[in-house]
């Protein structure tokens, strides 16, 4: 539950952010309003408990509107009345996200400066807690906003409620081909029912071309279609793709695919080897290398009577019959 000794019914208050700032509120009216001589007055709290507000859950305390006492500052006025036989649990609709350490719950109010690079499809990891007043947990639904040139590409809840402690959320970034290599921004904010709060908390994002072995589809980088019947897996964060058995797969500097079927003497490692363009000699078996493995890297050479390649020597051999 929420609320554990007083629930206040309030609305969500207007939000005013930016960047590297906490959120600003806008004033209403206290819950707690005081006589003029206020020092007889006292609330103590005992071991209550809720899921979130273990003693207050709602209305505005920190700026409200005192109507008896308009020149005094409520804060004071709120912490000279109450007395808690613990920590005072204080918190109402979420109003801020976090940033926080998922092992400290340590708190920066705004997103830490970082750059991402990704390809589509590849997903982005933070941590975040959302907020009530008085910096209390309130759990909320977080959502994210694609931006290129200023233009919402798209709104997508990432289908993570945060809970009361630091909560990691990961974002999958889809694209389209409009937004390949180029730059663009994370707006990373948080929804509490029907309502999106935009705090701007925003990631520097490159969404790059899919590389070779993938191309793009769905928004996101998949395993081009020439040779996805050839493959068992892939890996979308570093492009590469899983091959087993005699399968070679090769790309030349013209943009073409190469696949054989049935790799030649054994040159190929038949277990599963994940490759990408720039390392097909990976899925090569013997110390081999090239086109289908036929080759025998630098330095290397054939070995006698086998097709293993090794290290030559500088001393000479004799053959004698």
């Amino acid at each position: 539950g929420i609320g554990g000794a007083v629930y206040v019914l309030d609305f969500l208050p207007f939000l005013y952010c930016l960047p590297a700032e906490e959120c600003s509120l806008s004033a209403t009216h206290c819950f707690f309003q005081v006589p003029r001589n206020y020092s007889d007055i006292h609330m103590l709290f005992n071991n209550n408990s809720a899921l979130v507000g273990s003693d207050i859950y709602g209305g505005m305390i920190d700026r409200c509107i005192l109507d008896t006492h308009e020149n005094l500052n409520p804060t004071d006025v709120f912490n000279n009345i109450t007395e808690s036989s613990r920590r005072l649990g204080v918190s109402s609709t979420p109003f801020q996200l976090c940033f926080c350490n998922e092992t400290t719950n340590n708190c920066i109010y705004h997103a830490i400066p970082q750059d991402y690079e990704v390809f589509p499809g590849e997903a982005i990891t933070f941590h975040v807690l959302s907020m009530g007043q008085r910096k209390g947990g309130s759990p909320a639904e977080i959502a994210a906003f694609y931006v290129h040139d200023l233009v919402t590409n798209k709104l997508q809840p990432i289908n993570a409620i945060t809970r009361l402690q630091c909560s990691t959320v990961n974002y999958t970034v889809v694209a389209n081909t409009n937004f390949e290599n180029a730059p663009a921004a994370l707006l990373v904010d948080y929804c509490f029912g029907a309502t999106t709060v935009i705090q701007h908390n925003m990631f520097s994002l490159t969404v790059k071309k899919c590389l070779p072995f993938f191309e793009l589809g769905f928004g996101v980088c998949e395993r081009a279609s020439a040779i996805k019947q050839y493959t068992i897996d892939c890996n979308i964060s570093e492009q590469s793709i899983a091959r087993n058995g005699a399968t070679w797969i090769g790309y030349n500097d013209k943009g073409y695919y190469i696949v054989h079927r049935y790799c030649p003497f054994e040159y190929c490692n038949s277990s599963t080897i994940y490759i990408t363009a720039n390392d097909t000699d990976k899925q090569c078996a013997k110390n081999r290398t090239g086109l289908l493995c036929g080759n025998c890297p630098s330095n290397y050479s054939l070995m006698l009577g086998t097709s293993n390649c090794g290290s030559c020597s500088n001393y000479p051999v004799f053959l004698f019959g």
